[in-house]
């Protein structure tokens, strides 16, 4: 198999199911430290932290800044245009992705500019957004009135390192046992009690600091493109009975616990709807809301782009794309280097790599740019005009795999850490799991259909979103 040595998916499995047996058995979700539940704030970070110490996975970098400089950036914003006090009263509020997409050399944030293009114009909004590290926007953006929370954030974070954060002796002896269970099963200590400490202390300054946020704006609602590490905001919001909804951004699945809450957790902070992309994905996880408020409404950025390449679907080439991701980046670039080894020039070999990948691996990415592979790491490139035009995709859970199905390309996913993922498409025969090489050409030349992605991703449909936003920014209970 590609990666040699590296971990499979039956590993990763062993460590998800150990950690979710821990957490059912000490009844992690009903425990609380005056009154907040604390497993909800560190739980994915900490099985993160888990997987990256076993070296089940890499861990996303995205730069650092020095903090003085984040201080100095956040307060000019303060007194500038940029601060979130400017947001319009009585509006819909978003928080958008700060990773943002270069097109036309403008930032495009693809999950919430495009479903914002898609409101009537009797909707009234503002766009808030934190950094994608301290002291750092992609700029310039597309939209040019986005506001920045970076002084909310930093105000609310320092003054939680400034506060020793007390904790019950229950809280306590919890996350004691909690701790030497989890070092029995996987071997690795992980300092739970400082995790939740600080994350204790994180989330009720934040929670002060985005409820004075909300009194003073008023929103009708408050739209969440990541929900994750953003707890505070919602039972902020909570609290003055404004709706929440996530924007669903990434691929929800089994065994990714950021969203994933088996035995049917109900999880306190999480957005009171979620925006599918489509049907299936009502499926693919225990998510931990009533099934009736994740609603499917599409994508709105993938379908302005299969609009754009409509002409270019219909003429696929003989090229394979690989879709690379941090997480993945040894495993599938070796891969791609052993296949243009066996292929011999007979396909156009492409490899898409992710922005945060570029620089973690110089001597794999040398390789790969001496192989006769033609290596795309400029953000500007258009991933959809790559899955247009090939026939055939390889990667292991990234969400492009999605669209790329949406967009007739037979998919591969490579077995490797992280594939398990993507058992319910497999299982649907919506892609093929390959172990290597040989394994992968010799599924291309056996010319398999392209697959059926009618169900990942529902058709955008403007009247029905108005239709919906209007019932949950009215507190109307049924939607449909």
């Amino acid at each position: 198999m590609a990666g040699g040595d590296q971990p499979k998916s039956e590993d990763k499995a062993r460590v998800l199911q150990a950690f979710l047996t821990i957490e059912r058995e000490e009844t992690l979700f009903d425990k609380s430290n005056e009154g907040i539940y604390y497993w909800e704030l560190v739980r994915y970070q900490l099985y993160s932290k888990l997987l990256s110490s076993l070296g089940l996975q890499s861990v996303n970098e995205t730069g650092s800044r020095n903090y003085f400089d984040w201080i100095s950036y956040s307060l000019l914003q303060s007194i500038t245009g940029k601060s979130p006090s400017r947001a319009k009263k009585n509006s819909l509020l978003f928080f958008g992705h700060p990773r943002k997409k270069k097109e036309n050399d403008l930032f495009v944030d693809i999950y919430t500019d495009p479903f914002i293009h898609f409101l009537s114009d009797n909707y009234e909004y503002s766009v808030l957004e934190g950094p994608l590290r301290p002291g750092f926007h992609c700029e310039p953006a597309y939209n040019y009135d986005v506001l920045y929370i970076d002084y909310l954030l930093l105000r609310a974070r320092t003054a939680a390192k400034l506060e020793r954060k007390t904790l019950s002796q229950e809280t306590i002896r919890v996350c004691t046992q909690v701790q030497s269970q989890l070092e029995m099963k996987t071997g690795i200590q992980l300092n739970i009690l400082s995790y939740i400490a600080a994350s204790l202390a994180r989330y009720q300054h934040e929670f002060t600091a985005f409820k004075k946020l909300f009194l003073k704006t008023s929103p009708k609602a408050v739209f969440i493109v990541v929900s994750t590490d953003k707890e505070a905001l919602i039972a902020a919001a909570r609290s003055l009975s404004i709706p929440t909804i996530e924007l669903q951004h990434g691929s929800p699945a089994k065994g990714k616990l950021n969203y994933d809450y088996p035995n049917n957790i109900l999880k306190d902070t999480f957005p009171d709807y979620f925006f599918s992309f489509g049907e299936y994905w009502t499926r693919s996880v225990n998510f931990p809301i009533s099934e009736d408020r994740i609603i499917p409404v599409g994508f709105p950025y993938m379908e302005l782009k299969k609009d754009k390449y409509r002409e270019t679907l219909e003429k696929k080439l003989d090229q394979i794309v690989f879709i690379s991701q941090p997480t993945v980046f040894k495993d599938l670039a070796t891969l791609a280097l052993n296949v243009a080894e066996k292929a011999n020039n007979k396909y156009k070999i492409i490899y898409k790599m992710h922005p945060l990948e570029y620089d973690h691996f110089p001597e794999l990415y040398n390789k790969l740019l001496h192989s006769g592979i033609h290596v795309y790491r400029d953000v500007k490139v258009d991933l959809y005009s790559l899955l247009a035009e090939s026939k055939w995709q390889v990667g292991v859970y990234s969400t492009a795999l999605y669209e790329g199905i949406a967009f007739s390309c037979i998919t591969y996913i490579l077995n490797t850490a992280g594939a398990e993922h993507m058992k319910p498409v497999i299982d649907n025969q919506q892609a093929f799991l390959i172990n290597d090489a040989d394994e992968l050409l010799h599924s291309i030349d056996m010319s398999p259909d392209a697959p059926d992605g009618a169900q990942l991703f529902s058709p955008v449909d403007k009247d029905r979103l108005h239709f919906l936003i209007d019932k949950i920014c009215r507190h109307e209970k049924e939607l449909y």
